[in-house]
C-alpha cells in the first residue's frame, strides 16, 4: 500500500514511521495518520493497495497494541509459535505415538485449558 502512496525515495522512511505508530499506539492511530498524510489519495488507490487498506480498516479493532502491551499480552508471533511447538508438537511426536488430527486437536484444547487456569463451570 505504501508503495502506491509514498513519494519517490520516501518508502523506507514512511514504512518505519507508520510501523512505529502502529506498534506504539494502535490501528486507529495508524489509520488517522495515513489519512492525514495521504488525504484523498488514500481513497483513490486501487488494486492490491486498496485490498491492503480494506484489510487494515476491517481489523483496526484488533490492533490496539498499546493496550495489549499494557495488560501484559505479547504482540509478536514468536512466543506463540514457540508455545505451540512446546505444547502441541513435542507432545504429539513422542516415541510410539500416532495421532488422528481430531484427537490431537482435542488434547491440545485440554492442555491449553489446563495451562491457562481456565475453570469450566459444572
Amino acid at each position: 500500500m505504501l508503495e502506491a502512496l509514498s513519494k519517490s525515495g520516501e518508502l523506507g522512511s514512511d514504512y518505519k514511521r507508520f510501523k512505529g505508530i502502529l506498534k506504539k499506539w494502535c490501528g486507529a492511530s495508524l489509520m488517522k495518520n495515513l489519512a492525514k498524510t495521504f488525504g484523498a489519495r488514500l481513497d483513490g488507490i486501487g488494486g492490491d493497495a486498496a485490498k491492503a487498506l480494506a484489510y487494515l480498516r476491517e481489523r483496526v479493532w484488533m490492533m490496539d497494541y498499546r493496550r495489549l502491551r499494557r495488560n501484559g499480552y505479547y504482540i509478536g508471533s514468536g512466543i506463540i509459535e514457540s508455545a505451540c511447538k512446546t505444547l502441541v508438537a513435542a507432545r504429539c511426536k513422542l516415541a510410539g505415538m500416532h495421532w488422528r488430527h481430531k484427537n490431537a486437536a482435542g488434547i491440545a484444547l485440554l492442555r491449553a485449558t489446563m495451562r491457562s487456569n481456565f475453570r469450566i463451570a459444572a
